[in-house]
């Protein structure tokens, strides 16, 4: 997939949290037990190391996955606002914007 663009519509699957365990064969990772699905217009892309997070958020709680180095804000068709970070959007699919 090329890069994200601030107007393109998106639909992806994002892994919140990895779930692990141990079992008999060692360290298990379960990566879509708490996957969701998403969709909406990309209306922003933020690459945390040229514009970071805040130290509220860095410090706000445990983050449930790994920060990646984009941070993509995707309105929702209710109308809500989201951001994801890129490396844990799975599968995503782009379009033109209506």
């Amino acid at each position: 997939m090329t890069a994200f663009e601030i107007g393109k519509n998106v639909s992806f699957t994002y892994l919140k949290d990895v779930e692990r365990s141990y079992g008999r064969s060692g360290r298990t990772a379960d990566y879509t037990k708490n996957a969701e699905s998403y969709s909406g217009q990309i209306v922003d892309v933020r690459d945390v190391e040229k514009v970071p997070v805040t130290s509220h958020t860095v410090n706000y709680g445990p983050i449930k996955g790994e920060r990646s180095q984009n941070l993509v804000t995707v309105e929702t068709s209710d109308g809500e606002t989201k951001a994801f970070y890129d490396g844990r959007m799975v599968n995503p699919q782009l379009s033109d914007a209506s």
